[in-house]
């Protein structure tokens, strides 16, 4: 008679332990969540959260190159691009060459009665304001608020050290 071994009996309360480990582990994943909404909160209300100041205006500003060089155009759009003031921003939305036509003196052209954005981005490359005309937008939403003619002084608007030492 052959007597049959014992199965080995398994460990009273592995399944239990099982149980209670898994519990810890969703109490302190769910005390984590908490700790880091607390954590964003606290930020959001002392202030701390990046934010990105919004300008008061927006100047949409079209250069039209007329001073002969081709190269004045990208010069003038850079140094606007550069322009960083909290209550102004300065988009240039169109460059355009004139290739058959030079103008001898740059000029600013206010689309609104309001000459202040025109005179802040005169004021950005150097133009003084007794070049700024205003002449009314032909197409009322898409056109730019400001149309900057650069002229064949340009250079020396961009450049007046430039000017100076050479005389």
């Amino acid at each position: 008679m052959q007597s049959e071994l014992p199965l080995p009996a398994k460990k009273p309360g592995t399944v239990s332990r099982l149980v209670k480990y898994t519990g810890y582990f969703i109490a302190l994943a769910l005390a984590g969540l908490a700790l880091n909404q607390v954590f964003f909160m606290v930020r959001l209300t002392a202030g701390i959260s990046n934010e990105k100041p919004v300008p008061e205006h927006l100047a949409t500003v079209e250069i039209v190159d007329a001073s002969g060089f081709a190269q004045n155009g990208a010069l003038v759009k850079e140094r606007l691009d550069r322009v960083k003031q909290e209550y102004i921003e300065i988009l240039v939305v169109k460059t355009e060459r004139l290739e058959y036509k030079n103008i001898g003196k740059s000029l600013v052209i206010s689309r609104s009665e309001n000459t202040e954005l025109a005179e802040f981005v005169a004021g950005s490359i150097g133009l003084d304001e007794s070049e700024i005309v205003y002449r009314p937008s032909l197409e009322n939403d898409m056109s730019p608020s400001v149309t900057l003619v650069l002229g064949e002084d340009i250079q020396q608007v961009l450049n007046p050290e430039k000017l100076t030492k050479e005389s």
